[in-house]
């Protein structure tokens, strides 16, 4: 019952909002900034950006087109490529249009988040596919995109159809027809703001290298062996997560911090164990025979070009006051002063931040250890690296 009168309150909302014309805009008086998006405004970029996949989809071609690309649940696409690719085979006015729109959206999105240089594209379109349906027999008719705020409190789920009409899907429960959803690509959006990160903290040398002539033959590591996160029971239209570490401690030459950006490609689904076998600490590269593990999620309004700059900020300042004679309490410091340095006006998700190992020493195995939020556990043990 209240979930129907959310439902009935909600869709009065949206008509008098159509009314007001700023549900969604109209394609024809659409204004972007050639050089960069308003990450804050992303959500209102990606309501315009499924509205018009929707009424392209109106184009029995298009329709036909997109099909032949996703088939099978869960199969994702690079919007701007497959706009390109659709305008080569049928040229015309809306094609080139849409791939203009799209072009200059994408470039606008790697713009604010400064990855320009680092990805060719980031917007993408997802295939939601029931279990027992077929694309051949019932094409995608909606196309819709992820909701802003926690996904825990989703309840509804914005679509369009054919037609531009605005529709609501509940977020709690799959729908049984097949539904494009739009959105950024955040894996590839993940592998270029961590390259982005890691350039930047390496130019602010926060980010140490071997020494020159190292001829070391054991190297001393720590392997992550196991690794698994608490079961949030992510809505269906929500995406695989994207999560990294960032590993700190204190720079083995210079009182400053080390601090590295760690993908972790494999880890998808929570309430699942993942054995990946990943070195994420190499101790040659710390002062001290400690480290801190902060594990974090790709969020799509984050500007990473703005989050190195802060971290390279936040963390100059704890280091300033790093106590030499009590290493341990200043790595808890560093730690914390990263996670704070993450804007929380960027987070619509919270879900960026996951979960922090304070003060993983080296020697020492980690079994099932639980973070400090009780979000995560991992497995870490002692590796040597040893040269052939």
């Amino acid at each position: 019952m209240f979930r129907q009168l959310l439902v009935c309150l909600f869709l009065i909302f949206s008509t008098l909002s159509a009314f007001a014309g700023d549900l969604h805009p109209d394609p024809s008086q659409a204004v972007l900034n050639r050089q960069a998006v308003d990450l804050q405004q992303l959500d209102t970029h990606k309501r315009e950006l499924s509205f018009r996949i929707a009424k392209a989809l109106g184009s029995e071609n298009f329709r036909d087109f997109v099909v032949s690309r996703l088939d099978h649940d869960g199969d994702r696409e690079g919007l701007v490529s497959l706009a390109r690719d659709y305008a080569a085979i049928f040229p015309g006015k809306r094609a080139g249009e849409l791939t203009a729109y799209l072009d200059q959206l994408d470039l606008g999105i790697r713009n604010a988040k400064g990855t320009t240089a680092y990805v060719a594209e980031l917007l993408e379109v997802r295939l939601f596919l029931p279990e027992g349906v077929s694309v051949k027999h019932a094409a995608p008719g909606l196309v819709a995109f992820e909701p802003t705020g926690d996904d825990r409190d989703w309840t509804l789920v914005e679509a369009f159809d054919f037609e531009g009409r605005h529709q609501l899907l509940d977020a709690g429960i799959a729908p049984q027809e097949p539904v494009l959803i739009v959105g950024i690509d955040a894996k590839a959006d993940l592998e270029a703001g961590l390259a982005l990160l890691n350039d930047a903290l390496k130019a602010a040398g926060m980010q140490s290298d071997l020494p020159a002539g190292h001829r070391k033959a054991d190297v001393d590591t720590h392997k992550l062996d196991k690794v698994r996160l608490n079961d949030d029971e992510e809505p269906w239209i929500s995406g695989n997560a994207e999560v990294y570490a960032i590993v700190n401690g204190v720079h083995p030459s210079e009182m400053k911090a080390n601090i590295a950006a760690i993908g972790m490609p494999y880890l998808d689904d929570e309430d699942k164990n993942y054995y990946p076998n990943q070195v994420l600490i190499f101790w040659d590269q710390y002062r001290y025979q400690a480290t801190n593990i902060v594990l974090m999620e790709q969020d799509d309004n984050t500007s990473y070009q703005e989050l190195a700059a802060l971290l390279v900020s936040a963390v100059s300042k704890v280091m300033a006051t790093f106590p030499e004679t009590a290493p341990y309490a200043g790595l808890v410091d560093l730690a914390a002063e990263i996670i704070r340095a993450m804007p929380g006006s960027w987070f619509t998700n919270d879900d960026d931040y996951l979960d922090v190992f304070y003060t993983i020493e080296k020697n020492r195995s980690y079994t099932d250890q639980y973070g400090a939020s009780g979000n995560a556990r991992i497995t870490l043990k002692p590796y040597v690296l040893r040269q052939n």
